[in-house]
């Protein structure tokens, strides 16, 4: 058993499942210095840790053995990795869909409230028509829009003589 091939294996099946040195030896049961010493080659790893890391990684055992004829890690043999791909794609999918629901949520809520506005608006428009009509059958003059003190305590007086009119 070549130690750097096997060693190699690790570190790429490690590095491909985004896993830490720490992860994989909790994994399988020995310290972080002992997976830093597998993929270094300084050590190689037991019969019985090699099968805990086949079941780890979601390959054969001899993956590991067949690999020292080839240095380099041929990702067709992984299992599941052509899935990945797919399960990507399905995963982006989905949150490009949600992310257009959400944005036709923020559209229509924000017509609702541009359309309450114009309404609003429209009423105070008529309100100051309505005020204005009032004004023009007292006789009185017409006041100022600038809110004033005397403004305001003179308009009811004003809209009581309205109406009486």
């Amino acid at each position: 058993m070549n130690k750097k091939t096997i060693g190699l294996i690790i570190k790429d099946l490690r590095t491909k499942n985004k896993m830490k040195q720490k992860d994989v030896a909790q994994a399988i049961g020995v310290t972080s210095a002992a997976i830093s010493d597998y993929e270094v080659g300084k050590s190689n790893p037991s019969d019985e840790k090699i099968e805990l890391l086949a079941t780890l990684f979601k390959v054969p055992i001899d993956f590991f053995y067949e690999k020292q004829k080839t240095s380099k890690l041929n990702l067709n043999q992984v299992p599941e990795m052509g899935d990945w791909k797919e399960e990507i794609k399905e995963e982006i999918r989905a949150m490009r869909e949600k992310m257009q629901d959400e944005i036709d949520f923020y559209r229509n809520e924000l017509s609702y409230f541009k359309d309450a506005l114009k309404e609003a608006h429209e009423q105070l428009r008529a309100k100051d028509r309505f005020i204005e009509n009032l004004f023009e059958k007292s006789g009185k003059p017409k006041v100022s829009k600038e809110p004033r003190r005397e403004y305001f305590l003179d308009l009811g007086a004003q809209v009581a003589v309205a109406q009486r009119a």
